[in-house]
C-alpha cells in the first residue's frame, strides 16, 4: 500500500474512532459484544497502519505511543502528500481538493461503482474551470452565479478571450453529458462499463493538462 492509500485508511480509521468517542487503547472485547468487536478490530487495523507508516516515514514513528485519536489524526495532517498519479501540477487553491476527489474516484472504480467515478470526473472538471475562469477574470463564479453549468463556464471563458483546443471544449461536453445521463432519471439505467469509465478518467486528465 502506498503513502497515500495508507494515510487516507488511517484518516477513515481514525474520523470512525473519534465518532465513537474512544481511543487508541487495545483492549479485549466480548466475542458476543459486536460494537466492542468491531472498534476493537479498527483499533488494531489503525495500529497496524500507524506501524507500517513509521516503517516508511520514521519521523512519524512517535504516533505508535500515542492514544489519542485527534492528536494522531492532526499529526497526519503534516504529511506532505505524493502527487496523485497522473495528475498535472495544479494550482495551489484547488490541489487538496482534486486529489482528494482523485483518490476516491480511483476507490470508485476499485469497486466497480463506474457511475460514481463518472460523476466525480464532472465535479473535478467543475472545479478547474471555476479555477481558471477566477485566474482569468479575478472573478469568482462559485459566489456570483454559483448553479452555474459546465457548459455555461466554457462560453464564460472563452467570452474572456481564453482560448480552448475545440478537442478540449469537446471532451469536457462529452464528460458533462454522461454525467447528465448517471446523474438524472431517463427511461433506460444507465451503466456505464469499465471501460467507458476509465476512458471518461483519462478525458479528465487530459483537460487538467490542457487547463494549466
Amino acid at each position: 500500500m502506498d503513502i497515500r492509500k495508507l494515510v487516507m485508511q488511517l484518516r477513515d480509521d481514525l474520523s470512525s474512532v473519534i465518532a465513537d468517542e474512544g481511543d487508541l487503547v487495545e483492549r479485549r472485547a466480548p466475542v458476543n459484544d459486536f460494537v466492542k468487536v468491531k472498534r476493537a478490530a479498527t483499533v488494531r487495523r489503525i495500529r497496524a497502519g500507524l506501524k507500517r507508516l513509521s516503517e516508511k516515514l520514521p519521523e512519524y514513528s512517535s504516533l505508535l505511543d500515542k492514544t489519542d485519536p485527534q492528536v494522531v489524526l492532526e499529526s497526519l495532517e503534516t504529511i506532505e502528500m505524493p502527487a496523485q498519479a497522473g495528475l498535472p501540477p495544479l494550482p495551489y487553491e484547488i490541489r487538496d481538493e482534486v486529489h482528494a476527489d482523485f483518490a476516491e474516484l480511483n476507490r470508485c472504480l476499485d469497486a466497480s461503482c463506474f457511475r460514481s467515478a463518472i460523476i466525480l470526473c464532472a465535479r473535478i472538471l467543475e472545479t478547474a474551470l471555476h479555477r481558471k475562469y477566477f485566474e482569468t477574470t479575478g472573478k469568482d463564479l462559485l459566489e456570483k452565479a454559483p448553479g452555474i453549468g459546465l457548459g455555461n463556464v466554457i462560453a464564460k471563458l472563452v467570452a474572456e478571450g481564453v482560448e480552448l483546443d475545440p478537442a478540449l471544449t469537446n471532451q469536457i461536453h462529452l464528460i458533462n453529458q454522461v454525467r447528465i445521463h448517471a446523474v438524472h432519471k431517463k427511461k433506460a439505467v444507465f451503466q456505464p462499463s469499465e471501460q467507458q469509465a476509465r476512458a471518461i478518467v483519462m478525458y479528465t486528465t487530459d483537460v487538467l493538462r490542457q487547463l494549466f
